[in-house]
């Protein structure tokens, strides 16, 4: 069975709620789809430690989604240095851009040369086109979406389940591309109509966005995710919005809910 693991899903980190992380079980494999910075305090408090992470998926520089990284390296060699075990290697599937900064990052708060207990490479996906990569047994497609900065959306497919996670980005019929006959669509719906002005300036999809994308691409399942905090505890307005486009199931879960898919 697989499962999606809500580390965060609002498009912000406040006192009351969490960034948009999440771990996706797969296969064999723990993978953490983006890294804010609260991750490693939410791995833990969702039963996973840093060293149970084999790849983890950075799809765009912004910080709710990528400054977690220097850290989770960090406790995976504190972890290690405890008797904790992990990979040999962790892959970080990102744009050269973002492997780079992060690394500098990375470097600039633990020098480099002291931590001999795993690898860190870049798997490196493109801006531009699809990019393929292989897991164990679980194919992992990315696909450039629109956002503000270069970002990508993810689709994981194992022998029994597959699930496509958007990131950041309005309507994309690349995403779409991505997402066909997909169990599972994560999308972000940062807002209902009221918020499409904002949203889309940004380059923030809303709810029916999320729907309109879920409806051509024939998946199964939606789930709604990165939302605003002011829309913290009134997501059924935006499953009432998405549901004017799509027909399938709907969710929009909260912190540490897990889905099985």
């Amino acid at each position: 069975m697989s499962e999606l693991v809500v580390l965060g899903n609002c498009a912000t980190q406040t006192a009351d709620c969490e960034a948009t992380n999440f771990v996706v079980r797969i296969g064999d494999a723990n993978i953490l789809f983006d890294a804010g910075p609260g991750v490693v305090r939410q791995l833990y408090r969702a039963g996973f430690s840093a060293s149970d992470i084999d790849l983890v998926v950075v799809t765009h520089c912004h910080a709710d989604h990528s400054l977690g990284v220097p850290y989770l390296l960090f406790t995976a060699f504190v972890e290690r240095s405890q008797g904790k075990t992990g990979p040999g290697t962790i892959p970080i599937l990102a744009l050269p851009e973002v492997y780079d900064g992060l690394m500098a990052t990375f470097a600039f708060c633990y020098p480099p040369g002291r931590y001999p207990m795993f690898e860190v490479e870049n798997w490196r996906c493109s801006g531009m086109e699809e990019s393929h990569f292989e897991l164990g047994d679980i194919e992992i497609r990315t696909a450039p979406v629109t956002h503000a900065v270069p970002t990508v959306a993810v689709r994981f497919d194992s022998c029994d389940s597959n699930i496509v996670l958007s990131s950041d980005t309005v309507y994309d019929k690349r995403l779409v591309y991505l997402a066909r006959n997909v169990d599972v669509l994560v999308h972000e719906a940062f807002g209902p109509a009221m918020a499409s002005d904002l949203g889309h300036k940004m380059g923030h999809g809303i709810a029916d966005d999320a729907a309109r994308a879920a409806s051509d691409a024939g998946a199964g399942t939606l789930v709604l995710c990165h939302w605003m905090a002011a829309f913290k505890g009134k997501s059924d307005a935006l499953i009432e919005e998405a549901k004017q486009t799509f027909d399938g199931v709907i969710k929009a879960p909260k912190e540490l809910e897990r889905l099985a898919f």
